[in-house]
């Protein structure tokens, strides 16, 4: 999320993932550590997954001393790579290999063993999380032959890119039924499920206000969006967007389950619904502001008035500040003043100067977005260049929902902390005993 946060704000081209190799290391260790966090809440219930759970801690460890290896040592190109050196490179790659080597090795070792936990029912909520380990670790397998594949196909002479297609056409599917078990699982009972008529009964129940409760989420925001602005919709958006609504409403009803009970939610189920509540709120800022985005890159003359979705903009001129190093401001900056006027078009809601700086040292050229922020979205400016003729390019758009990316973001840690609290909690009361 910090990764997407800064290439949004820092980088200037408004999108928030490029599934860059960097962003890739960052996100495959996330997948595993999240499927060993889930799959140790099976281990704690039955005694099961014993072994898939400590391979899945080792795999997580690993991935994370990969992604360090990769971003010192420059062996893949990224825009997020800093302080590349090879021979600083090097011992880290010693150190990935110690850790495989020796992590593997007393993992073969101590795996045998283990003794075989109980088993569980297939419809159960251990049935469940096993189906979300199966989804986000085939998920990683799948990011991983994407990273690298390019390296290998570079060392057999066969040179080749993998990019945005590829990865939206293998990892997305697997999404899907992820976020589907996302919100039924914490309805499942543990062990086994019931099997009388009134049980069958409730759980169909819960299902249906769940899923009412999603098409309502996902209706209300995107009437939201229609009625400020005319978005671009279709299937897959509108599917994702109920989707988001189903992990939404599947968290808040977690909570309204435990409240109804007449007793405090516990902070574990605090914890469940913050962070899948917050996934279903990142999400829908993920589908909006990247599917219903409204751009616009002109060629404009100081005075020029553009409409981009429903926003007006008006380019009032262009200023230069020169470098200043006593200040620290060693480049030199362009500033397009751009006025974003009201409906009518009679007056000024803001001023925004997105920014172009010019290094004399390195002799290269940044851009400095300038963003307005809206709980619905993001007014987001770019100055490109200048061009030939004397115009300006500029590049203006509407990025519907990203706050809500950030926002989900947040939930989620929230959520974490809850978790963690509870586990803190759980090992007090058993140190007591």
């Amino acid at each position: 999320a910090l990764g997407s946060w800064w290439a949004y704000y820092e980088l200037g081209w408004g999108g928030f993932w490029f599934w860059d190799p960097v962003e890739n290391l960052s996100f495959m260790p996330w997948l595993t550590g999240t499927a060993f966090i889930h799959s140790l809440m099976v281990v704690e219930k039955t005694g099961a997954l014993r072994v898939w759970t400590l391979f899945l801690g080792v795999v997580t460890f690993v991935l994370a001393i990969l992604g360090t290896f990769v971003v010192r040592s420059g062996l893949l190109t990224s825009v997020h790579a800093f302080a590349v050196d090879p021979s600083r490179g090097v011992f880290i790659l010693g150190i990935l290999g110690l850790t495989v080597i020796g992590a593997f090795a007393l993992f073969a070792w101590r795996a045998p063993q283990f003794r075989p936990g109980g088993g569980f029912a297939p419809v159960s909520r251990e049935g469940a999380l096993v189906l979300n380990n199966l989804f986000l670790s085939t998920g990683a397998a799948v990011v991983l032959l994407g990273t690298f594949f390019p390296l290998i196909a570079e060392a057999f002479g066969q040179p080749l890119s993998v990019g945005k297609p590829y990865f939206d056409a293998t990892f997305l599917p697997f999404m899907v039924p992820l976020i589907l078990l996302m919100a039924l699982g914490p309805f499942l009972p543990w062990q086994r499920l019931r099997r009388d008529a009134e049980a069958a009964h409730t759980l169909r129940r819960r299902l249906l206000i769940l899923a009412i409760a999603a098409v309502v989420l996902a209706a209300v925001v995107t009437g939201l969006l229609l009625w400020l602005s005319q978005p671009r919709l279709s299937l897959p958006v509108i599917l994702g967007l109920g989707l988001a609504g189903w992990l939404v409403a599947g968290g808040v009803s977690r909570l309204l389950q435990s409240l109804r009970g007449g007793q405090r939610p516990a902070l574990s189920a605090w914890a469940v619904s913050l962070a899948h509540a917050g996934l279903g709120v990142a999400v829908f800022g993920m589908i909006a502001g990247s599917a219903m985005v409204q751009e616009r890159t002109l060629n404009l003359q100081v005075g020029d008035r553009v409409q981009v979705g429903h926003l007006t903009f008006r380019l009032d001129g262009v200023r230069e500040q020169g470098a200043d190093p006593a200040a620290g401001r060693n480049f030199i900056s362009a500033f397009a003043d751009v006025s974003l006027l009201t409906a009518e078009g009679s007056g000024v809601q803001a001023r925004l100067a997105p920014q172009r700086r010019f290094y004399p040292v390195r002799g290269d050229s940044t851009t400095e977005a300038a963003i307005r922020t809206t709980w619905l979205g993001d007014v987001f400016l770019a100055f490109n260049t200048q061009a030939p003729d004397g115009g300006y390019v500029l590049t203006l758009s509407w990025r519907p929902l990203i706050p809500w990316l950030w926002l989900g973001a947040l939930l989620m840690v929230l959520g974490g902390l809850f978790g963690l609290a509870a586990s803190i909690r759980r090992q007090r009361r058993s140190l007591r005993s």
